[in-house]
């Protein structure tokens, strides 16, 4: 009896662990079992509502996270501003090609109806105009030539001289400027210049240099005569006889065939 006493004392039974419930005895959980030491209670942490975007990578994506962009009405209005500019731009763009397109439409109109409308010809001399035209050029120029000078019925001439030349050249410039496109007036000059210069017996070179400005084609028969026996005889002054045989070579294959004068 004391030794069980003894035992009892010596294993004094653990108010903690033990339980009335014989079930439970059985089969004790560990997750019950109180630790030694019990746990230290934590401090409690400050609430931040702010989310520290710089510190925690996953809240990266979420809205709250992304910087507030400060420039984004502007940015809209200079957007808005530039789609105005843009569509003015186009806006002028299609006006200035519409101009444009109309005025070289306007332009081969304009050509088409020019080249189809009848050409109008300038106006021609009739042949006693040239005539008329002709011999009082030819008059005033020779009386220049020869320095001829009338005094009542008398007529004192001294003789062509450079001076005098130059002049009745002139006076053959102004009626050829003066002639304008009218070809036939014009050959008819020149060949009176051709024969003015023959009978003052100066500028033999000027007589072939204005024979190179008339197509003998256009001249009638007698004119023609005239034109080839100029040109011989300017190119026999000036030494040049396979060239004056030439042009009566020529002469001679026309109808009734002689040289003028002969």
């Amino acid at each position: 009896m004391s030794e069980m006493q003894n035992q009892s004392n010596s294993n004094p039974t653990n108010p903690i662990t033990s339980n009335s419930n014989p079930a439970q005895n059985e089969n004790p959980k560990p997750t019950l079992t109180v630790p030694a030491t019990p746990p230290q209670s934590q401090p409690t942490q400050t609430t931040n509502t702010t989310p520290k975007v710089a510190f925690h990578s996953s809240a990266v994506h979420r809205p709250t996270a992304q910087t507030k962009d400060y420039f984004a009405e502007q940015n809209q209005q200079a957007q808005a501003k530039k789609q105005v500019n843009s569509k003015k731009i186009k806006l002028s763009l299609i006006i200035i090609c519409s101009i444009l397109g109309v005025a070289v439409i306007g332009g081969i109109i304009w050509l088409l109806i020019v080249n189809l409308l009848p050409k109008q010809k300038a106006p021609t001399a009739t042949p006693e105009e040239i005539q008329n035209t002709v011999t009082t050029t030819y008059d005033e120029a020779f009386d220049k030539a020869m320095d001829s000078v009338t005094d009542g019925n008398d007529t004192s001439t001294i003789g062509p001289t450079n001076e005098t030349i130059d002049e009745a050249t002139e006076i053959y410039n102004q009626a050829i400027s003066n002639a304008g496109t009218d070809t036939a007036l014009l050959n008819e000059l020149r060949l009176s210049q051709m024969a003015l210069y023959i009978m003052t017996g100066e500028r033999y070179d000027e007589i072939i240099r204005i024979g190179s400005e008339i197509n003998p084609n256009d001249l009638s028969l007698e004119n023609r005569k005239k034109y080839y026996s100029y040109l011989a005889e300017a190119h026999w002054a000036l030494g040049n006889h396979d060239e004056t045989y030439r042009y009566y070579d020529i002469i001679f294959e026309l109808p009734g065939g002689e040289p003028y004068g002969g």
